[in-house]
């Protein structure tokens, strides 16, 4: 393991167990984690992973400002369910045309894996800015489906990285369910 991408894993470690707590210093350390991350992808030839560690700055900005806000915003009943559906719909559409364009494109050796998670961990992340407790169900799933890729390029600590991401994500979920600061 390279000392990135074992700062990588720390930072991705810490950052996620904080927003877990909703310590808003999560956001911070999510975009130092997301730096090292864009670098490690970048050389491993995973381009749509690696231009969403770029998002995931911007996103981290924006939780950042958002989790700052006082009250807490999303602190009401859960948006509707068309605007979920809507908004997971967005994101299989978008992964399916990144998907294409890596394939046609790129030397990606998982286009459509590569691009349907970088489609599912924006919503994923724009969901956890809003507060929203539907994004640790999308993180579960999304996470397991990461193990399996970065095993699959020889990225063993980043694997077990996003094994332990799946597992705080199960813990954020419960967690959150029993707060009332977040939507349920």
């Amino acid at each position: 393991m390279s000392p990135i991408e074992s700062a990588g894993v720390l930072l991705s470690a810490g950052g996620v167990f904080l927003e877990t707590q909703r310590v808003v210093l999560c956001w911070p350390i999510n975009i130092m984690a997301a730096g090292c991350y864009f670098y490690i992808f970048g050389e491993q030839h995973l381009y749509a992973d690696a231009a969403l560690q770029l998002l995931f700055i911007s996103l981290s900005l924006y939780g950042w400002v958002m989790w700052r806000r006082k009250p807490p915003i999303a602190s009401g009943p859960t948006p509707a369910r068309r605007w979920f559906i809507v908004q997971c719909c967005g994101m299989l559409f978008a992964g399916r045309l990144l998907g294409v364009a890596l394939s046609r494109w790129s030397s990606d050796p998982a286009p459509y894996a590569d691009a349907m998670l970088t489609a599912s961990s924006i919503l994923a992340t724009y969901w956890m800015a809003q507060r929203l407790r539907q994004a640790w169900l999308v993180w579960i799933i999304t996470n397991g489906a990461y193990v399996v890729l970065f095993l699959s390029r020889g990225l063993d600590a980043t694997a077990a990285l996003y094994g332990g991401f799946m597992l705080l994500a199960i813990y954020g979920w419960f967690k959150w369910g029993f707060n009332r600061d977040v939507a349920t």
